[in-house]
């Protein structure tokens, strides 16, 4: 096998999750494009944060919105700071899985000349894993950099890497006219090149590696060595003379001289440590020779004499040859039958041969005669590698059915998917390929139960990222049959079990969390929500989906108690744009104001922002009571909840908003303005209280005490986060005669808070700024 051969399948798995992402946000806008932006380019959200919004913008990408690729680009187009390296090696991670978009290839490429060494690594194993690695393109790209002396040396050595791994014949003649040409070529580009001219297997080159083998450097001769064993099938170690005398004798022997000829020399003189290192593609017309090997595998004829104890070394090699070639579909038929034959062969080690080289076959894994083959060994309790079987299984259902269970016949299809829900109740590592074998687009209401208990098993623990994955792959399996059979099916009884175990599921990482909420929405709103567990964004999210015109009252209804339930930050701006909607939620209805009254009443228990002060203005002078009662019960509430936290900036805003409005005294509405605007009354004093503590912080920024300025930043960072015009009070400090040190401390602070790096230290400059930008 070639040493990148591992990075080239793409992982079906997440083939599946970019699936199902490009199916469930291609509906979202550019909020959610915005929103994602946000993540990727924060330093402070987390690695598997940013993996998830990766996934997301992908698959709004595939989904037909160009814009969601945007913010890819804009990490990719970051230099090699600290801050870019911890956005761009999360959204790089994705790509080696997911595959390169043509328009990030050059973007892409461009990191393998990064200077800072976790980039440009993970930029070569998105290129050495995508789909791009055979284009034309990316091939130009690569020869383009290693025939330049002036690219960087790591840059030319990944280059040559991707080269060898693409396996274009046409590179030899470049490679070979550098080795020769380039004086000042540095040792480690050199030994890449060799690797790489070893990969593109040229019988003309054996000559001029052989020249290259030097006994001083022992190093260089074994890359050269494995060079030309990759190439000729043979081994002589670092002895020149010995190759030349082998390469002499081919040449003579074999006129035309064929690597076939060279396999087939090296068969009937088969060297057991050797063995490893023939894997490569083959072409057709070595099948009859491979076939003819494998035709003394069956259980009751021994192998011919010639072979004798070599067989199952023989056979092992034979095999791997055999799956690693694209086998014509006239001659997959009775390839089947001989790979039937050595599953049935009573020696393990060609058995296990069989069954883990499926993996990298591509004959294999392209045609659905497999799965039969590999279910009745999975199936046979009396098979020791049931294991082997089954993860081969995996690979071959992965391709052949994909998302498309119709490309099975129908009894094929009931067995297949019979034998992994059983497979649900056996241990960790036999759930996991069930799992994946079901993702495939198995859609059996039989399944659900067995999947939901898979959720509580205890040998695989939240901690683990294996067991986060696990549980997201449930979670999506049941979302999908969820979707395909309607969740009407379900009993009450049914509804609140899932609810409970999925609501049990919830892990730290948000987007686990948000494909956990795609079976709860599935199941239903309220009852899916009332949980300690189910308090994060990635639900509302989900839910506000959910408030948009056309939508029944009931649905609308039930989401907005189910956002009161949980209680995010995210769920405020989903019932404000459902409000500011007549078509979600109809102003003044005289008949029946109760969904107005409902979705005011989840803001008292989610609201907060400044924005809503300004919102609500129209709903506290409503002239329909209840509406404007519970309007200032919004109010009231968000008002308190701000004043304990000490937000006066957002109290004050509610007060311009709505403290011109007047009730009538005794009123419910009157009682709870009252309340409200007793609490804004209360703000006026807290800000200057704040602002004088600013002010005499400042004094304390002095370099020259280093744990006092620490502490007083901490301090005037924390106020200036609650209340922005906070920084008007700081930037006070740039005035006056305040000595220089402490006004450079105010002027990095202010840089911090702001983000603002070209205004200078200067006072009039920042206050002219920060009042256009309050």
């Amino acid at each position: 096998m070639t040493r990148l051969r591992a990075f080239l399948p793409l992982c079906v798995a997440v083939a599946v999750l970019t699936a199902w992402a490009s199916s469930a946000q291609a509906q979202d806008g550019d909020e959610g494009i915005a929103a994602k932006e946000a993540m990727l380019l924060d330093p402070a959200v987390s690695e598997s944060d940013k993996i998830g919004a990766t996934n997301y913008l992908l698959g709004a990408f595939a989904a037909g919105k160009q814009a969601a690729l945007e913010p890819v680009k804009k990490v990719l187009q970051g230099d090699d700071s600290a801050e870019s390296r911890q956005n761009m090696v999360p959204v790089l991670k994705v790509l080696a899985k997911a595959g390169i978009p043509a328009e990030l290839l050059d973007l892409v490429v461009a990191k393998l000349a990064s200077g800072d060494k976790a980039i440009r690594d993970t930029a070569f194993n998105a290129l050495a894993s995508s789909a791009n690695i055979s284009s034309r393109d990316l091939y130009a790209r690569c020869i383009a950099i290693v025939k330049n002396p002036q690219q960087p040396e790591f840059s030319r050595i990944s280059a040559a890497r991707l080269i060898g791994t693409m396996g274009n014949p046409a590179a030899v003649s470049t490679l070979l006219k550098i080795l020769r040409e380039e004086k000042a070529l540095k040792l480690e580009i050199r030994k890449e090149l060799v690797r790489a001219l070893g990969e593109l297997k040229d019988l003309g080159v054996v000559e001029y590696l052989i020249s290259l083998i030097d006994g001083n450097d022992k190093e260089f001769s074994r890359i050269v060595v494995d060079a030309l064993g990759q190439i000729t099938y043979h081994n002589y170690g670092p002895d020149r003379k010995k190759w030349a005398a082998f390469w002499r004798d081919k040449k003579k022997r074999h006129k035309p001289l064929t690597r076939e000829k060279l396999l087939e020399d090296f068969i009937e003189s088969l060297q057991g440590e050797l063995a490893a290192s023939v894997l490569e593609k083959l072409k057709a017309q070595n099948l009859d020779k491979i076939i003819e090997i494998i035709d003394y595998s069956g259980g009751t004829i021994n192998p011919p004499s010639k072979y004798g104890k070599r067989y199952p070394k023989l056979v092992d090699v034979a095999v791997r040859q055999l799956l690693a070639i694209k086998i014509p579909d006239e001659k997959f038929p009775a390839v089947i039958a001989k790979l039937n034959q050595l599953l049935l062969y009573d020696n393990e080690e060609v058995k296990r041969t069989v069954l883990v080289n499926y993996f990298s076959s591509p004959s294999a894994r392209q045609h659905g005669d497999s799965i039969p083959l590999l279910l009745a060994r999975y199936q046979d309790p009396l098979e020791p590698l049931r294991m082997e079987a089954l993860a081969a299984l995996k690979n071959v259902v992965g391709v052949v059915v994909g998302g498309d269970p119709g490309k099975l016949d129908a009894s094929l299809r009931k067995r297949l998917e019979d034998a992994m829900i059983a497979g649900l109740a056996g241990d960790h590592k036999t759930r996991m390929n069930a799992v994946d074998i079901l993702g495939f687009g198995l859609r059996s209401r039989n399944a659900l139960d067995p999947l939901a208990a898979c959720l509580e098993f205890q040998d695989a623990p939240d901690a683990t990222a294996e067991a986060g994955q696990f549980r997201v792959k449930i979670c999506q399996n049941m979302h999908h049959i969820l979707s395909a059979n309607g969740k009407e099916s379900l009993s009450e009884k049914k509804r609140l079990a899932f609810t409970g175990i999925l609501g049990r599921s919830f892990l730290k990482d948000d987007y686990i969390r948000h494909v956990v909420a795609l079976p709860l929405a599935n199941i239903g709103y309220e009852k899916a929500f009332e949980l300690e567990g189910a308090k994060y964004n990635g639900v509302s999210d989900l839910l506000g989906s959910r408030l948009k015109p056309g939508s029944p009252r009931k649905v609308v209804e039930g989401v907005l108690k189910a956002l009161e339930q949980i209680k995010s930050s995210q769920s405020e701006q989903k019932v404000l744009d459902a409000l500011k909607d007549e078509k979600v939620i109809p102003r003044n209805d005289k008949a029946d104001n109760s969904l107005a009254v409902t979705a005011l009443n989840t803001l008292k228990s989610v609201g907060g922002s400044a924005s809503l002060g300004t919102m609500l203005e129209s709903w506290t002078g409503s002239k329909i009571t209840p509406v404007r009662t519970a309007a200032w019960e919004v109010v009231a509430a968000c008002a308190e909840r701000l004043l304990q936290s000490k937000h006066y900036d957002t109290l004050l805003q509610y007060r311009d908003a709505v403290g011109k409005t007047q009730e009538a005294d005794g009123t419910p509405a009157r009682l709870a303005q009252d309340k409200a605007l007793d609490a804004l009354a209360k703000a006026d004093a807290g800000l200057k209280a704040e602002q004088a503590s600013v002010s005499n912080l400042v004094a304390l920024l002095d370099p020259a005490n280093a744990e006092q300025k620490a502490k007083a930043s901490a301090q005037i960072e924390e106020m200036a986060a609650r209340n922005p015009s906070l920084r008007l009070t700081l930037a006070a400090g740039l005035a006056g005669k305040r000595p220089e040190a402490i006004r450079n401390e105010v002027h990095k602070l202010l840089v911090k808070l702001t983000g603002r790096k070209n205004i200078p230290n200067d006072y009039a400059r920042w206050k002219e700024w920060l009042e256009k930008n309050p």
